[in-house]
């Protein structure tokens, strides 16, 4: 049997009249002669173009995009945060090659362990 197709367009304002008097999207889709789902869709599509165009910026999907500080001060609250990282790495390294135990290296005994005149301290 071959389907026939109908604009549902044309009975669009008709249809958002039934809905608007409290009328089902089943009664209106027997009514023209649609599914449920159908009536249901073309009562939503009108919603969703005029949210579209309210929308002025596009949202996008996936990973958000990397921050990137353009002030002078963003960028220098970067920088010293960097150099502190910088500068608590050195340190870590420093106690864990040198001269001092595994005891300087943040208390954790423990945790620590020797392989071949080394300590290896996990991260915490």
């Amino acid at each position: 049997m071959a389907r026939s197709y109908t604009h549902i367009k044309q009975y669009y304002e008709e249809m958002e009249q039934m809905h608007q008097e409290g009328h089902s999207c089943r009664e209106i889709g027997e009514k023209f002669g649609f599914t449920k789902e159908q009536v249901k869709e073309c009562l939503r599509r009108p919603r969703r173009k005029v949210r579209k165009e309210q929308e002025s910026i596009p949202k996008r999907g996936g990973r958000p995009a990397k921050q990137i500080p353009t002030t002078l001060s963003a960028l220098d609250k970067e920088v010293k945060q960097l150099q502190m990282e910088n500068e608590l790495l050195r340190d870590f390294l420093k106690a864990a090659k040198g001269g001092e135990g595994p005891s300087q290296i943040r208390g954790h005994t423990k945790m620590c362990s020797q392989v071949s005149g080394r300590y290896y301290v996990p991260f915490l």
